[in-house]
């Protein structure tokens, strides 16, 4: 008999790092100084974590998704996105490359973190609302699936893109971030 991914210490971890994540975007931070650093430290081990999730094996006719009866609405996002934007001000858009991956590529494009981080938001959350709903199985492997599935396609790009961000706001920032706190 296999372990339920209920019990999958991997899925576990990640569903604490995404709880712990979804609160942080959902709460008006108690201290904006630290807020942008206990974001980074979050979202970095949400993305170590999903790397490591369990790959869930299906048919090429199954459509898995998370019932749409836990996706994130608009408003939600609008108002993760909303909350963002406003504490991190100026410092909400940056810059980047399209395919930092090609060094011929020198089309630098604009980045929103309030964008990011409501994205992220939008692509876990849902999985997290099924896990929590029920002890049901077939949802904990929807939820799996899709948190992977999403990382690939959609919510993996912004992870590392708000990471970068971030760690440059809190680490490398200097005079030019009000986020720095050593």
């Amino acid at each position: 008999m296999s372990m339920s991914l209920r019990e999958d210490q991997r899925a576990i971890e990640f569903v604490r790092e995404a709880k712990e994540l979804r609160v942080l975007l959902e709460s008006d931070p108690a201290e904006i100084a630290t807020w942008p650093r206990s974001l980074l430290v979050t979202l970095a081990s949400l993305y170590a974590l999903a790397l490591k999730l369990p790959e869930i094996e299906v048919d090429e006719e199954d459509e898995l998704r998370v019932p749409k009866e836990f996706d994130v609405t608009n408003e939600e996002k609008v108002v993760i996105w909303n909350r963002v934007e406003r504490i991190f001000g100026k410092h909400d858009r940056y810059h980047d490359v399209y395919d930092p991956a090609d060094a011929h590529d020198h089309e630098v494009v604009g980045g929103i973190l309030s964008d990011d981080l409501s994205d992220i938001h939008r692509d876990i959350v849902p999985g997290l609302r099924a896990w929590e709903a029920s002890q049901d199985v077939e949802l904990a492997r929807l939820a799996v699936y899709d948190w992977r599935a999403m990382l690939e396609f959609h919510w993996g790009r912004h992870a590392t893109d708000a990471i970068r961000v971030l760690h440059y706001l809190v680490e490398d920032g200097g005079s030019k971030s009000s986020f720095r706190t050593h």
